[in-house]
């Protein structure tokens, strides 16, 4: 939809419209809600909402919480960037974690095939339109470290119960989220602090082989991975 209003010059016109209406009472629908609100830059109500979820249960098609705390760590890490010059190190997992709950794989299977074959999935422009929505949110520095100290505390419960409850099939998730918590933290100049995070669930989770085979895996896939 505001795709297709934007040659229009009605693109803030259509996106006040759906924030509304995906707003409203037994019709609301809570994820893409978040996600006008994102694209609208409305990071704040986007927290507000998503403080009711719960740190599990982040793959169910109207959870909010997973996009809100990828978005999150993405906007300070933009903002980082912005301050900086660019002049921090990458962050390819908290980028992934934002497309992943932005554009969920289950939002795409054609549901007139026979098989679980993905749809045509889109171009990337509701990923884009929502990385340029959190470059347009403006916080102030109270504000923003609140917001961080949320992500981080659902991160942690979240790693926490998907490892210590031994879901074997989050475990890839969970040390998704924990390798995106230690890229904050390289990014925030705390390398420190994402070395002694991702020891510290090695040595707490030492006899879960399968998640530490996962946290390996996306540790080699991160600027992490070269540092710790």
């Amino acid at each position: 939809m505001l795709q297709a209003a934007e040659p229009l010059g009605r693109r803030e016109i259509e996106l006040q419209q759906a924030i509304d209406i995906l707003g409203a009472g037994e019709q609301r629908r809570t994820a893409t809600h978040v996600k006008a609100l994102m694209i609208a830059g409305r990071l704040g109500e986007t927290l507000t909402i998503a403080r009711s979820g719960k740190s599990v249960g982040w793959s169910y098609s109207d959870c909010a919480t997973g996009l809100c705390f990828a978005a999150i760590l993405a906007h300070s890490a933009g903002r980082k960037a912005r301050s900086t010059g660019g002049a921090v190190p990458s962050t390819p997992v908290i980028e992934r974690l934002l497309v992943e709950h932005a554009e969920p794989p289950h939002l795409f299977i054609d549901p007139a095939a026979d098989s679980d074959e993905e749809a045509d999935r889109p171009d990337g422009y509701l990923v884009q339109a929502i990385v340029e929505g959190l470059t347009q949110a403006s916080l102030d520095q109270e504000t923003a470290a609140s917001y961080l100290r949320w992500a981080e505390k659902v991160g942690h419960a979240r790693v926490d119960h998907v490892v210590s409850e031994k879901h074997r099939g989050a475990y890839r998730r969970a040390a998704e989220t924990l390798v995106a918590l230690g890229e904050h933290y390289a990014v925030t100049a705390r390398p420190d602090s994402a070395a002694t995070l991702i020891q510290e669930y090695r040595d707490r989770f030492n006899r879960h082989t399968a998640f530490k085979r996962e946290l390996r895996e996306l540790l080699s896939q991160s600027a992490l991975g070269g540092t710790i």
